[in-house]
């Protein structure tokens, strides 16, 4: 009784918005890359709590320092954990800030009890490890989407022409302090190439120089022919498109869908209600979808709960509150995928999962003000290029308000502000050790 009782809030929340994520799920997944060590942590051992704090700092202290902060915590060889955040060079302080809360919490959720994970965003990227990496180039190809709504008409002007580009924006970038450069170069008429490489501002110039050209000797591999190609290592990344991407307000299209209307086009109105049909139909069914399946789960939880009526803990109440609870102290732990249903037999997505369980979340807040309307939540859905706010304690928490177990540490004026009973260490100042409670 109790097992299944546990597991009804995030099928339900699963079942809500199963149909948009077949919509959103190629191009949400294709917005991001994660990689995850085979070595495994104990949990609650020191290793943890260090880790923990790594991730806190990052996470908070991501646009501080124009998108990049690297921090070390610990003394002991054996716990210590080196942490970094990058933020993409054309993110804005927002952007950077929410992003990184985002990778913060994900990274624990997709790489639970990893020694060494790494994540990229669309705004950021982030890596933690207990090996020492800062300034070390890694650039083999962790993950690279190509751009299929055309291919180039011209393919011996268009390496030409995007070779040069390249090479010269990869020697501009490595000699910058941002290590970040865009830049764009003419294809053929009114077709202009745009681009844009970067590195994490931990490497050297030669480092950096080396890791972008190793990144742009892929291209014939991974996305010849096309006119958008994105492809990313630990260490660096490279984009580049047919179109201005960086005055864009929605991502970029990643899987095979109707032309880009181009600037020269003269059909504009036809395109554009082309469009609006195109996106509107499909938006209106889903929705309609959506309330049938969250109506008929309701309707089966109601009659289940007049049936069973009775809790395994004997209170002759079945607590959905307690569901709540639930749900969220493994999203605070970092353990959100251990909600899903065994059943099921590991047939459903990991993303998927972790993302609808955060939405999810949002809707069930303690401050009414503080959840999403529906358009909200279509618009989170269906736009992975929106920064999703991190949820706050659900309403009817039953458990009390816990300590943060990531023990939160905040940052003035430049200066480090010390948890009790615990020494930091930001950018590699000092190592310290954490240590628990008598």
């Amino acid at each position: 009784m109790q097992s299944n009782s546990l597991h009804a809030l995030p099928l339900l929340l699963l079942s809500c918005i199963h149909g948009f994520y077949y919509l959103t799920l190629a191009q949400e997944s294709g917005q991001y890359y994660y990689e995850c060590s085979s070595a495994l942590f104990l949990s609650g051992s020191v290793f943890e709590q260090n880790l923990n704090l790594t991730l806190t700092w990052l996470a908070g202290n991501a646009s501080l320092d124009g998108g990049f902060h690297n921090i070390s915590v610990g003394q002991n060889l054996d716990t210590t954990i080196y942490g970094l955040v990058q933020c993409v060079g054309y993110a804005t302080a927002k952007e950077c800030q929410d992003c990184a809360n985002i990778a913060a919490k994900r990274i624990r959720g997709i790489c639970p009890n990893k020694k060494d994970a790494s994540i990229g965003l669309v705004y950021c990227w982030m890596r933690y490890s207990n090996q020492r990496f800062f300034s070390t180039t890694f650039d083999s190809v962790r993950k690279y989407f190509e751009n299929n709504q055309n291919d180039v008409t011209d393919p011996v002007v268009w390496n030409h022409q995007l070779d040069n580009l390249l090479n010269n924006l990869s020697s501009q970038a490595a000699s910058a302090s941002s290590r970040f450069v865009d830049g764009n170069a003419t294809y053929k008429d009114s077709d202009i190439i745009y681009a844009i490489v970067q590195c994490t501002r931990d490497l050297t110039q030669n480092n950096c120089l080396t890791c972008l050209e190793d990144v742009i000797g892929y291209i014939p591999q991974s996305c010849d022919g096309k006119v958008g190609c994105q492809i990313y290592s630990i260490s660096c990344f490279l984009r580049y498109e047919i179109y201005d991407f960086l005055l864009s307000a929605s991502p970029p299209e990643l899987t095979p869908s109707p032309p880009f209307p181009s600037s020269t086009n003269t059909g504009g109105k036809k395109n554009t209600k082309k469009t609006i049909v195109t996106v509107v139909i499909p938006v209106i069914v889903s929705l309609m979808v959506i309330l049938m399946i969250c109506a008929f789960f309701v309707q089966r939880n109601a009659k289940r709960k007049r049936l069973d009526g009775i809790h395994e803990d004997g209170d002759g109440h079945h607590n959905f509150t307690n569901l709540q609870s639930h749900a969220w102290k493994h999203w605070e732990n970092g353990a959100a995928l251990e909600l899903m249903d065994s059943t099921m037999d590991g047939q459903w997505s990991r993303d998927e999962a972790l993302n609808s369980i955060h939405i999810g979340l949002l809707c069930v807040q303690e401050a009414a003000s503080d959840r999403p309307k529906m358009s909200e939540v279509v618009l989170m859905l269906t736009n992975f290029s929106m920064s999703i706010p991190i949820p706050s304690r659900p309403a009817f928490f039953v458990s009390g308000v816990e300590s943060d177990s990531l023990g939160l540490v905040k940052e003035n004026s430049g200066s480090t502000t010390e948890a009790p009973n615990h020494d930091q260490s930001v950018n590699e100042v000092t190592l310290t050790e954490l240590h628990p409670r008598d």
